[in-house]
């Protein structure tokens, strides 16, 4: 009995020889390195831009003024009003309802100018920090608008 009592204080003593894993401190593994990868911002929208409109329908009509005033209402969506020339100068307000893709935020929708206007317009665009471009069809006619950032 004796030597057993000898023989666990020694261990005890000693500690444990073999792999043990209360003796043994491993230290944490390092964490993974993380990729942050810095996606452009969406370019505010928000602000006049100015530029021109292209009929490709009709052949020479087009290049009158076309303004934009742009407000942000809420996270994708900006209440705006298109002052066009085509013979006179009229005002459109409207709501713009887009997405951020990447660099650029885009657009779609509808809107009725009303019978002496040609009717339901669909058009689709595009907002980038300098440029607002897009296309347009209603009314019998179809073609394009782009506008720069004139200011903020």
């Amino acid at each position: 009995m004796n030597k057993l009592l000898l023989l666990v204080a020694v261990l005890a003593l000693h500690g444990c020889d073999r792999n043990c894993a209360e003796e043994k401190q491993i230290p944490p593994a390092a964490p993974a390195p993380v990729t942050v990868i810095a996606l452009p911002a969406a370019p505010a929208v928000s602000g006049k831009w100015t530029g021109r409109w292209e009929s490709s329908t009709h052949k020479g009509h087009g290049g009158g003024g076309l303004i934009c005033n742009a407000k942000e209402t809420a996270p994708g969506e900006w209440s705006a009003v298109f002052t066009a020339e085509f013979g006179k100068v009229k005002d459109y307000p409207m709501t713009l309802k887009g997405k951020s893709e990447g660099d650029k935020v885009v657009f779609g929708g509808e809107i009725d100018l009303g019978k002496e206007d040609g009717g339901v317009f669909t058009w689709t665009g595009r907002a980038t920090a300098t440029e607002f471009t897009g296309e347009y069809s209603g009314g019998g006619d179809k073609g394009t608008f782009k506008m720069a950032r004139t200011e903020k």
